[in-house]
């Protein structure tokens, strides 16, 4: 399930992680690097549970299917 950081996002007053199909905030970070922290953790999980990979590349990441 991807997901996207938003620091436009209400009920955020930081940088939110957020569900791309539902638009659901799945964390509230105060700055940018804790959400890309979370969200690094996020696709790491998803990474292990459906034997997909990811990569970071320019600090974006980059699904390897």
């Amino acid at each position: 399930m991807p997901w996207h950081i938003s620091n436009k996002k209400e009920g955020c007053s930081g940088y939110a992680v957020v569900k791309d199909d539902n638009g659901e905030i799945v964390g509230c970070h105060k700055t940018e690097e804790d959400a890309k922290n979370h969200l690094a953790a996020l696709y790491a999980s998803e990474a292990s549970s459906t034997s997909k990979s990811y990569s970071i590349w320019n600090g974006l990441f980059d699904p390897k299917i």
